[in-house]
C-alpha cells in the first residue's frame, strides 16, 4: 500500500492517528485554471474597465488583482501561453487589473475590487505616468508589469474566484494499516479515473461525502465510485473488505 500512497500523494500529506489526509488544489469549474485556493478564467472579448468589472462580479469572483509575485507570474504566464499570446494589437497583449485610481480630500489613492492601497503592487518603470489614465492593466509593453490606461479603452479580461481546496482521508484500521475496504450501497455515480481526479469529482458533487477507488498498484486509473455517505453514516456491516478497493472520506476546509 505504501507504493499506492506514494504514487498518488499530491500537495500535502499529513499523517494522523486515524488516517492519511491529502489536500488538492482548488476544484475549479470547467474552463477555469487553478492556483492554490483560487480559480481563474480568461474571457475572449475585449471590454472597457467598467464592463469587465461588471462581467466578473459574480458571487465569489471579481476582476483579477494579483496579491503576490507568484500569483502575478502565474496569471501572466497563462495569458501569454493561451490565445491572448498572439495578437495584432500595436501594444501587444493588455489585460485589465481590478484596480483604479480614486480621488478624495487627501489626494489620489489606488482602490482595488478587494482592497484599498494594496500592499503588493507591480508597476512598470515610470508608471503610472498619466494622471488622466485611471485604470490598470498588465501589458506586453510593460513586460507583464502594471501600467495605467484610460478606463474606456477596450482590453482583455480575466476573472478570479476564491474557493476551498479539496481534502480527503484514507481511514486506518486499529493497527494503523490501510487494508482494502470499501463502502457499497451509497453510490452516486461511477467514473474511470485516478485518485486525484476522483477526489476532485467528489468535491464538485455536493452530495458526495466519500468515494471508493478500485485500482491495482501498477495501473494509473481505476473505477471511482462517488458515495453519498461517510463511514459513520453507514452501518458497520457495510464497510467491508473488497480486494483492490480503497475507501476515502472527504475532509472539511
Amino acid at each position: 500500500m505504501a507504493s499506492v500512497l506514494s504514487r498518488h500523494t499530491v500537495n500535502v500529506l499529513i499523517l494522523v492517528i486515524f488516517g492519511a489526509f491529502q489536500t488538492l488544489l482548488a476544484v475549479c469549474p470547467s474552463g477555469w485554471f487553478a492556483l492554490q485556493n483560487a480559480c481563474y478564467i480568461f474571457l475572449p472579448d475585449k471590454m472597457d474597465w467598467w464592463q469587465a468589472k461588471e462581467v466578473c462580479e459574480r458571487p465569489g469572483s471579481s476582476l483579477i488583482v494579483p496579491d503576490s509575485q507568484e500569483e502575478h507570474d502565474f496569471i501572466w504566464r497563462e495569458i501569454k501561453g493561451g490565445e491572448y499570446g498572439a495578437t495584432d494589437d500595436m501594444d501587444g497583449t493588455e489585460v485589465w487589473v481590478g484596480c483604479s485610481f480614486v480621488y478624495d480630500m487627501f489626494g489620489r489613492s489606488l482602490s482595488c475590487v478587494n482592497v484599498t492601497n494594496p500592499i503588493y503592487q507591480n508597476w512598470a518603470p515610470g508608471e503610472p505616468a498619466d494622471l488622466l489614465e485611471q485604470c490598470l492593466v498588465m501589458a506586453d509593453k510593460f513586460k507583464g508589469k502594471w501600467g495605467s490606461k484610460s478606463c474606456s479603452a477596450l482590453k482583455y479580461v480575466a476573472c478570479e474566484m476564491h474557493v476551498s481546496r479539496v481534502s480527503f482521508c484514507m481511514p486506518t484500521d486499529a493497527d494503523g494499516q490501510y487494508p482494502p475496504h470499501c463502502l457499497p450501497n451509497h453510490e452516486i455515480k461511477n467514473l474511470t479515473t485516478g485518485l486525484s481526479e476522483c477526489a476532485k469529482e467528489c468535491g464538485k458533487e455536493h452530495r458526495c461525502h466519500s468515494f471508493n477507488l478500485w485500482q491495482k498498484e501498477e495501473e494509473d486509473v481505476g473505477v471511482c465510485q462517488l458515495n453519498s455517505a461517510t463511514r459513520l453514516q453507514a452501518s458497520t456491516e457495510e464497510y467491508t473488505y473488497v480486494e483492490d478497493c480503497y475507501f476515502y472520506e472527504m475532509g472539511s476546509n
